[in-house]
């Protein structure tokens, strides 16, 4: 068997090495030198655009039009808007402080397992889509939307950042330097 589908749209590796792979039709992972389907579209499946991991082992895919897929020891669980998400379609996750931070089309949400916090227009946040999160050596968590620019969540409080261009512009990707220095792509 090989990968589900030329079109990869997140990448991640676990804690055992294995790589996760989220393409346009489904969820393949790569462990020891073989790709085994974990989701695949004969099931109906959304494109899988994003995916982080926890501790324990637990992987959540980010799903587009199909809420948050968490996979643990081979049992999978749907979550979507019916069981609390912001939105069905998740763009960006990461997992940091036994935390889950989830960037979705509607705004940006923190699960701590069993509940959500929703960040959106109504409680600081600009209601737009969070197409990136990173984050910082000094706990800052920043978030890279479409088109309107960049916010840094530190403390419960967001603080926005517009870049130099002139146009829209989506921040995909989200680094920082070994000085420090913040880079965003």
């Amino acid at each position: 068997h090989g990968l589900i589908d030329k079109s990869v749209r997140a990448l991640y590796e676990d804690e055992k090495g294995i790589i996760w792979v989220g393409t346009a039709t489904g969820v393949s992972k790569f462990e020891n030198g073989t790709f085994t389907t974990v989701i695949g579209k004969e099931k109906g499946q959304h494109p899988c655009v994003a995916i982080a991991g926890d501790q324990s082992g637990t992987i959540f895919l980010g799903t587009v039009g199909g809420g948050l897929i968490t996979v643990f020891r081979g049992t999978q669980i749907r979550i979507t808007k019916k069981e609390g998400m912001l939105d069905n379609t998740v763009r960006s996750l990461l997992f940091s402080d036994r935390k889950l931070y989830i960037g979705t089309s509607s705004g940006f949400s923190v699960y701590d397992g069993k509940n959500f916090a929703h960040y959106t227009e109504h409680n600081g946040f600009k209601n737009t889509t969070v197409r990136s999160i990173f984050k910082s050596n000094d706990g800052t968590i920043w978030l890279g939307t479409a088109n309107d620019g960049i916010a840094a969540w530190k403390n419960g409080k967001f603080t926005w950042y517009q870049l130099p261009v002139d146009e829209d512009v989506t921040v995909y990707s989200i680094e920082q330097g070994k000085f420090g220095n913040m880079w965003f792509g």
